[in-house]
């Protein structure tokens, strides 16, 4: 195994990968604000449910980017170009297989989301193709530990994907144009980033016995976590009437930014918890999500109206009472994604079992408590994912006092 990067993870690293993702996420943000003012309660409700389908088909791609960063960075450095072709050779007829799968679930996806055609999922497979590969790409950049390039590929595949799917919503005004513009854009991100990462990759494939295995654990936990945090919305959807899942569809992008805000920090702590910096990674990016989430909530819960107003403005205003409850979920969730991956970086398989039964019990508390209303499913959330970080963080303790 490698020695420990020599990488510089410091401020300017942080700074640099914040700033990457921040533009990134500011760009999917903004197309949930476009999409909400764009299309209305009812469209946006709809465009919303398909993200969340498009969300939880990501996780191989997130699966391919934790399996290249942690697979790179534990390697020595002349061999790590060799490791990143052949990640991303892998990540071709793995980003098929996903599309396929992806059109197979119509018969359930239809009736559960109440959607009107065909026409809408397919252009969800197709967008997960280029993302998948994108996946891949990032982990590379990732495993690498090039602050800059991290920053630039975050930046260059949110702003494309997201800025095709703004288009396509502006120009056709409806949820299949802008699902139109998200495939072409995401496709368009997935050709910059193979640009930018060139370097680092080698035209002679490393072997990598058992990556098979290894990206489908990672894909299957990180799963497990994207169900468990789009699932809400869906049964939202599900059970609310159309108005009011717009309402709550719009509570879900405050959560998506108190979930996604803290990203930068997993990002840079993940190849750190990989080798001997594993204990300083946990205490140090632990404490620095919980703060952030911290003061997201404290934002929400001081001026709840100005949140409102952001995100969709006066047709949302029965989000007010509630939005503190929708960055708490959110922040309370970028915790839980922080612990998953403080597991997968040791190849520790236990968390995804822990993952599934939340996945149930959220489910199953929704399903047969009351579900009339938003504030009826956000409370359901909380408490199901506070309970989820109590037994990872447990977890989490007893490693670093067993150290």
């Amino acid at each position: 195994m490698a020695s420990p990067s020599n990488a510089p993870v410091g401020l300017r690293a942080a700074v640099l990968v914040t700033a990457g993702i921040a533009v990134a996420q500011a760009s999917t943000y903004a197309l949930n604000l476009v999409g909400a003012r764009r299309l209305g309660p009812e469209g946006f409700g709809e465009l919303a449910s398909l993200l969340g389908i498009v969300a939880i088909g990501n996780v191989v791609a997130l699966g391919l980017q934790a399996v290249a960063a942690r697979r790179i960075v534990t390697v020595d450095s002349p061999q790590r170009a060799g490791v990143g072709g052949a990640v991303l050779r892998a990540s071709i007829p793995t980003a098929v297989a996903v599309a396929v799968a992806t059109c197979l679930v119509w018969p359930v996806a239809s009736p559960l989301l109440h959607l009107s055609g065909p026409v809408d999922l397919v252009l969800v497979a197709l967008t997960l193709v280029p993302l998948t590969v994108t996946g891949a790409e990032l982990g590379i950049a990732q495993g690498h530990e090039e602050p800059r390039t991290l920053a630039a590929a975050y930046l260059l595949g949110g702003l494309a994907k997201s800025l095709g799917g703004i288009a396509g919503a502006v120009a056709g005004g409806t949820v299949t144009a802008t699902l139109v513009g998200l495939a072409v854009g995401s496709l368009a991100g997935a050709l910059a980033l193979r640009l930018l990462v060139a370097r680092q990759i080698s035209a002679d494939s490393a072997r990598l016995d058992g990556v098979r295995g290894e990206v489908l654990h990672a894909s299957h936990a990180l799963l497990a976590l994207f169900v468990l945090t789009n699932a809400d919305l869906l049964l939202a959807r599900h059970f609310l009437t159309p108005a009011q899942a717009g309402i709550y569809a719009a509570g879900s992008v405050v959560a998506k930014v108190a979930f996604w805000l803290p990203q930068a920090v997993t990002v840079l702590a993940f190849p750190g918890m990989a080798d001997a910096r594993r204990r300083r990674s946990l205490l140090v990016g632990g404490a620095a999500v919980i703060a952030i989430g911290g003061a997201l909530v404290l934002g929400a819960a001081v001026l709840p109206r100005l949140v409102v107003a952001v995100v969709g403005g006066s047709a949302y205003d029965d989000l007010v009472p509630v939005v503190w409850a929708f960055a708490l979920l959110g922040a309370l969730q970028s915790l839980a994604q922080f612990l998953l991956y403080s597991r997968l970086a040791v190849e520790d398989r236990r968390a995804v079992g822990a993952l599934w039964l939340a996945v149930v019990a959220l489910v199953g508390v929704v399903w047969a408590g009351p579900h009339a209303s938003t504030r009826d499913i956000v409370l359901d959330a909380v408490l199901v994912v506070v309970i989820l970080c109590v037994a990872g963080a447990v977890l989490a303790r007893s490693e670093l006092v067993d150290a």
